[in-house]
């Protein structure tokens, strides 16, 4: 819960050395709206940016598992964006659990999610109930 309901925090770099987001530890933070994940990442726990005004996120390629509720309860989330590989390599899709992004985006504008094309597997479909969205709103890049 590191920095877990500071209000005023509003942009995040987070340096190389991180491999994991312990749950929630930017949750609550009402005015982040700016998050640099970095290269190295590995595992998104629970609840790490519950109600955090992100609009778009980049998640990094290392990453392995968007744990549940991960990113719940973001309103104005409009895109994620699943990085491919800086190496050219085609890598693999992380594990997203089905309520990772719930209650995010809204209903009228459902999140975009910007997936690599080179990837076979494509987000679990239990991932669209939970954000009132289809595979529709997957852009392959």
């Amino acid at each position: 819960n590191a920095f877990s309901r500071c209000e005023q925090l509003t942009e995040v770099t987070l340096p190389s050395t991180v491999k994991t987001l312990s749950a929630t530890c930017f949750a609550w933070c009402y005015s982040l709206s700016e998050i640099t994940l970095p290269e190295g990442l590995q595992d998104i726990s629970t609840f790490v940016f519950n109600t955090c005004p992100l609009k778009r996120v980049e998640i990094p390629s290392t990453v392995t598992m968007v744990n549940d509720r991960s990113f719940a309860n973001i309103s104005v989330l409009e895109e994620v964006v699943f990085k491919k590989p800086a190496d050219g390599s085609v890598g693999a899709p992380p594990k997203i659990d089905p309520r990772a992004f719930e209650n995010s985006g809204t209903a009228g504008k459902p999140i975009k999610f910007y997936w690599p094309k080179e990837w076979t597997e494509s987000p679990p479909d239990k991932l669209w109930n939970a954000i009132n969205a289809s595979p529709d709103n997957v852009i392959r890049y």
